[in-house]
Parts: structure tokens; sequence; C-alpha cells
């Protein structure tokens, strides 16, 4: 799993732009981790034809999701509050 951050020309092992962070570790599983300390923030992970594959809410700043059964594809991990929306694009391969 690698994570796309459109701030840099190509891939990167962790993206830090728009209010969170998404990182991976080697058991493909997508750790997030927020700075946002006001309420709930709600997590969600689309495959690119729409269909939602996680949905969660993030209480602590730091979420795990376990990707390792996910078919290869590009998916948009969404972190939503009260205020905001912001996303970022993962390929699971």
């Amino acid at each position: 799993i690698v994570v796309y951050d459109p701030t840099v020309t190509g891939l990167k092992a962790s993206a830090s732009n728009k209010g969170f962070n998404v990182s991976v570790n080697s058991h493909n599983e997508i750790l997030l981790s927020s700075g946002n300390a006001s309420g709930a923030q709600l997590v969600e992970v689309y495959s690119v034809d729409g269909k939602l594959m996680h949905s969660a809410n993030m209480y602590q700043n730091t979420l795990q999701i376990n990707a390792a059964d996910w078919s290869k594809g590009i998916y948009l991990v969404q972190v939503s509050n009260a205020t905001s929306k912001s996303s970022k694009k993962i390929i699971v391969r």
C-alpha cells in the first residue's frame, strides 16, 4: 500500500497535508493521525467505483484500518468533522 501525495511528484510512503497524516505499516494496515483535538472525526474509505470500504469515528486522533483483504486498486480516504473535510488517495498493490 502506498499513499499518494498530490503536493509532490510520484508516490510516497506517507503524506501529511490537509490536516491529517496517513501512513502504512508492514501488515497492510492504514494508520491515520490527526492534530485536530476538537471532537470526533468521521473517517471513510471509498474504492474508485464509490463502494464504502470502511467507516469509523476517530475520537483519539489516531485510527488503524486493516486493508489486508482489499483488492488492488485506488482508494480515497476522507476525514471530516463539523467544519471541514479532507481526503487522500491510497494505492493498494
